[in-house]
């Protein structure tokens, strides 16, 4: 290509580059020596590569941090963390190609039976199991800890192998409609070794080398940067979620698993309430009105629950979760049903669903929030359900579920949360309104005290002096100390009284 028009498009490529802040497929044409540039937009790409294109463009200085936080899914990242990749397909033969059923390198021997398959079983030996297709009687065969994964040479990504293999988080590549004989001629001729690449439905003769993604670098830069965003507070309200979604999913390995409870409702006539009391209807209609339009929301409740759960579990022991969490409502109880349609029918139930939830006692068992007692929060979500809905419109989320009451555990209700798709919300902290504006940051906040609150270290005073003043009663004295405004600056005291927070912390709240 002429000098000239080279230099063109990469001044062209520069400026869409630089206008969209990503990468960008642009379509263009040349005429008589000059570029028209027809049209450019975001550039597809995998998930890995995705990765790898926005670090790189971070740093080269053509994003910031944001854009790096807002440009990667965390589905992405949920996907990437502890996977490995095939990092010598170059170096190995192709045996066939076919539909990647269910992601991951499979290495092994390869098997074309249930007898071979066994008689590796015995040996300690990895296999991959080759068929046909598979039916039931293989189940045996697949859930073993030696194979590595399944190959069919028929069915669709909807067959009997797939689904299984998907569920059993299976490497599988199917429907490969390569001659059987030959296969095994191939797969022969490089010792019944064989590599399956379930992310891109190739099946290898030899034996692959692969990485953990761990390992990559620009998944340590991020590692790096999301602990560099945390400590500076270097958020705004749209980045704060997904900063903590990519934490969780990096440093704490938390997965934030698609599947429903396992647990079924239990309905019980009379029941009598530990935890609490059923609001009137008007109550219920009033935390309705109160409630406000919520971006981000699954991020920020089921975020903010799932930390609090995890925190306050850990200091208090099994079974007592009645100490420090309970339902504000039975979400049973309320449900507004609405009509709605689809594929031209009408829903069998569709409407909205309101849950609560309130922990409390929070600062007794959580040393970095001692001026926090309680954090309440209402959420709305959406619900449908109809009987003609395919597995595949499930997985993608076109059918919502319903949260109710756990009566099993005898000395208090609990919750099943079996959807946080917040669309409105309200989140209460001491009894008082967190603003719409503020509650991306507040969770911010919140959750950066755990690694990066030095309050006590700063003020020379631990917790348990602190509850030694209070349950002494020395803050009645007219003098006031060092003591008396530390515990006025946390809202443990005002005046001669304790605070709601105070009284928490001395001597306990609970719910009869």
């Amino acid at each position: 290509m002429d000098e000239f028009i080279t230099k063109e498009l990469k001044k062209y490529a520069s400026i869409l580059e630089s206008h969209f802040r990503d990468m960008v497929d642009m379509e263009f044409t040349i005429e008589k020596g000059i570029i028209y540039v027809l049209s450019a937009r975001i550039g597809k790409r995998t998930a890995i590569a995705n990765l790898k294109i926005i670090i790189e463009m971070f740093l080269e200085g053509k994003i910031d941090i944001n854009d790096v936080i807002l440009k990667l899914p965390y589905s992405q990242i949920e996907d990437l963390v502890n996977k490995y990749f095939l990092i010598n397909s170059e170096d190995l033969f192709p045996l066939a190609k076919g539909l990647p059923a269910s992601p991951g390198i499979g290495i092994g021997t390869v098997c074309f039976s249930q007898m071979e398959a066994l008689n590796l079983i015995r040996k300690k030996e990895k296999f991959i199991y080759c068929k046909y297709e598979c039916n039931p009687e293989d189940i045996d065969i697949m859930v073993s800890l030696y194979c590595q994964g399944v190959i069919t040479l028929r069915g669709g990504m909807t067959s009997h192998a797939a689904v299984v293999c998907r569920g059993m988080k299976l490497v599988c590549v199917i429907g490969t409609s390569v001659d059987y004989e030959e296969f095994k001629k191939n797969a022969l001729l490089n010792n019944n070794e064989v590599t399956i690449d379930g992310d891109n439905g190739i099946i290898y003769g030899g034996t692959g080398k692969v990485q953990k993604s761990d390992s990559l670098p620009e998944i340590k830069v991020l590692y790096e940067l999301l602990k560099m965003v945390i400590k500076c507070n270097i958020v705004n309200i749209k980045t704060a979620p997904n900063v903590w979604r990519l934490w969780d999913i990096i440093v704490l390995d938390r997965r934030y698993e698609k599947e429903n409870s396992g647990k079924r409702m239990i309905d019980k006539v009379n029941m009598q309430y530990r935890s609490f009391k059923q609001p009137t209807q008007n109550e219920i209609n009033r935390i309705h009105k109160n409630l406000y339009s919520l971006e981000n929301g699954e991020l920020i409740i089921r975020g903010f629950i799932e930390f609090m759960v995890s925190a306050l579990s850990t200091q208090v022991s099994l079974g007592n979760h009645y100490l420090y969490m309970r339902p504000l409502l039975d979400p049973a109880k309320s449900i507004r049903f609405v009509e709605g349609k689809h594929r031209g029918y009408s829903y069998d139930l569709a409407g909205y669903q309101l849950t609560g939830i309130e922990f409390f006692n929070i600062n007794q068992f959580i040393d970095y929030f001692i001026d926090i007692t309680s954090l309440k929060m209402y959420f709305e979500t959406e619900f449908n359900y109809y009987d003609d809905l395919t597995v595949n419109e499930k997985e993608q989320n076109k059918y919502f579920p319903l949260n109710y009451l756990d009566h099993t555990n005898p000395k208090g209700e609990s919750l099943v949360i079996n959807t946080y798709k917040a669309i409105k919300a309200i989140v209460y902290v001491n009894g008082a309104v967190v603003s719409l504006e503020k509650l991306a940051l507040f969770y911010h906040l919140a959750r950066r005290r755990m690694y990066h609150w030095h309050w006590y270290e700063e003020n020379n005073v631990t917790k348990n002096e602190i509850v030694q003043y209070l349950t002494s009663e020395a803050y009645l004295l007219k003098e006031r100390t060092r003591m008396y405004y530390l515990c006025e600056e946390m809202n443990l005291i005002k005046g001669t009284y304790l605070t709601p927070v105070g009284m928490s912390l001395v001597k306990g709240q609970y719910y009869e």
